[in-house]
């Protein structure tokens, strides 16, 4: 059984890696171009529909985050214009999503720095209450609401802060990815 799953992870972390300059390739199909790109956009430039967006995203999952990546898109459908467009929509909707994520981690350390000095004082309150009153019911909630602040700073900032700056560096390895389009019928 192990033997197994050794091969199936060899063959998962082999499987994309093709190109020449070691970089994970990511081959999509398309053959009808309708839905490429969404109707809304917060910029000028046009961005990539969820669905484009859901499929690259999905065909990144097993590459790690700061891989090289290279988008082969095999189509008879678009146009020298359109191949244009469509990287550029490709790289507005990575950006858009890389500046919504640092936002959201900013928001997030704030929260834990909040924590923590909420836990700081709250420790420092049942400290004061533990010389006053040494067997008390306050002191000991107190204590404990000190210590799920102090918890809840740690798992913000250890833990969901790490998830979001994995998400950016995937985000900044989608901007910087490399666009190839290919004609269907050279499968």
């Amino acid at each position: 059984m192990t033997k197994l799953i050794k091969n199936t992870k060899e063959n998962l972390s082999t499987k994309k890696i093709e190109n020449v300059d070691n970089s994970a390739i990511i081959n999509m199909i398309v053959k009808d171009d309708e839905n490429f790109l969404s109707v809304f956009s917060e910029t000028d430039t046009p961005v990539i529909s969820n669905e484009v967006a859901n499929f690259i995203e999905t065909s990144a999952k097993a590459i790690a985050p700061n891989k090289n990546l290279t988008l082969k898109i095999k189509s008879d459908c678009i146009d020298n214009q359109e191949k244009e467009l469509y990287r550029k929509a490709i790289k507005e909707y990575y950006k858009e999503q890389s500046v919504a994520t640092s936002r959201e981690l900013n928001k997030s350390n704030l929260i834990a720095l909040f924590l923590t000095i909420a836990g700081i004082f709250v420790l420092a309150l049942a400290f004061l209450l533990e010389q006053h009153m040494p067997i008390s019911f306050w002191a000991e909630l107190v204590d404990i609401v000190a210590w799920v602040f102090l918890w809840e700073a740690v798992d913000v900032f250890c833990f969901k802060t790490r998830m979001m700056r994995l998400q950016i560096k995937k985000y900044m390895s989608f901007i910087s990815m490399k666009i190839e389009y290919l004609s269907l019928k050279n499968k």
